[in-house]
């Protein structure tokens, strides 16, 4: 157990450093918005290649459908619960009411906390997937993290206290990463396949519903079309290597 958990600390430090690194540094240098575009195209070419790559077939070898329907439909309603609050939060941020900002920061570090026990469930069913995912997550954090210290600059927070509230929800990603491993490692392959089926859901959201469509608010280039496939088949290629 000791050294499984070890194995999680090492591997999630890399999506740590990307979300706490990208976001600080974004409070000294803003992105400009077709930066963002860029790195959530190559994102979403990632995440998607991860989940067809490694998560799904793991779900398929496993043949337990009555979990694999349980989690994935537990993981939709999930993010469609995530989804209406955000709405909500950005509603009051409209409407000038005080606590817009924090509640979104929020948000970020529950799913923050959620990728990071989905991560730990990879590792708890095998560490090439556990691997991948890390990469995946990575991406994803590089586009999450500077999006984070927007909503806190937004707020007129100051730079020392932003600073400290960004490595504080990246952490968060241990902490989600341990609680996946310590609950998971001796669970079931009924839970496991649920845990894999509800992170399918997870991550097919965050591409389609997240990621692709807050790049598209902005002027659509062929290069960040190419960034997709890129990151789809950086994945793709690594996949075939490693098995």
């Amino acid at each position: 157990m000791l050294e499984q958990c070890l194995v999680v600390l090492g591997y999630t430090s890399i999506a740590v450093a990307c979300f706490a690194v990208s976001g600080v540094l974004a409070l000294f240098f803003p992105p400009r918005r077709l930066i963002q575009c860029y790195l959530q195209h190559f994102a979403a070419g990632v995440v998607f290649a991860a989940v067809a790559v490694e998560v799904l077939p793991e779900v398929l070898h496993r043949k337990a459908p009555l979990a694999a329907a349980v989690g994935f439909t537990a993981g939709v309603a999930l993010m469609l619960a995530v989804r209406a609050i955000s709405q909500k939060i950005e509603g009051r941020k409209e409407e000038g009411r005080q606590g817009g900002t924090w509640s979104m920061v929020a948000v970020i570090g529950i799913d923050v906390l959620i990728d990071g026990i989905l991560l730990g469930a990879a590792f708890a069913a095998g560490e090439t997937m556990g691997g991948l995912l890390v990469l995946a997550l990575s991406a994803e954090f590089l586009s999450l993290g500077p999006a984070a210290s927007s909503q806190l600059t937004g707020n007129r927070i100051s730079r020392r206290n932003a600073i400290a509230i960004t490595i504080g929800i990246a952490a968060l990603m241990w902490l989600g990463g341990f609680t996946g491993v310590l609950v998971l490692a001796n669970a079931s392959g009924t839970i496991i396949e649920a845990v894999l089926a509800f992170g399918s859901a997870a991550f097919l959201y965050l591409v389609t519903e997240e990621l692709l469509v807050e790049a598209h608010e902005t002027t659509d280039t062929l290069f960040a079309t190419t960034l997709f496939f890129v990151g789809f088949l950086l994945v793709l290629m690594i996949g075939m290597l490693v098995h």
